[in-house]
């Protein structure tokens, strides 16, 4: 799948705000299963694409795999795509 691909799929799916993190780590997800068949191709080929071209940051002490795109770096955990603004730190 494309980059345009990419973002035309983040723009297709309804982001959910994390209201757990609300203080501490504002931001958004969704769940693969809560996504229409169509769409977890789509779930599936972001998550490729940022494990496939990813870098490694820190969640305060853990480490995941961040893509960006655009304005925002997503990050893939099991069924899970989490999405920040960019320039969000964690430590």
């Amino acid at each position: 799948m494309g980059v345009n691909k990419i973002k035309q799929f983040i723009d297709s799916v309804d982001w959910i705000f994390a209201k757990t993190y609300a203080k501490t780590a504002p931001h958004e997800y969704i769940v693969r299963e809560k996504l229409g068949a169509k769409q977890r191709k789509g779930f599936d080929m972001l998550a490729l694409h940022i494990r496939e071209n990813g870098y490694t940051e820190y969640f305060y002490k853990k480490p995941f795999t961040y893509c960006n795109i655009v304005d925002k770096k997503y990050w893939h955990m099991e069924n899970i795509i989490n999405r920040d603004d960019r320039d969000a730190e964690y430590k």
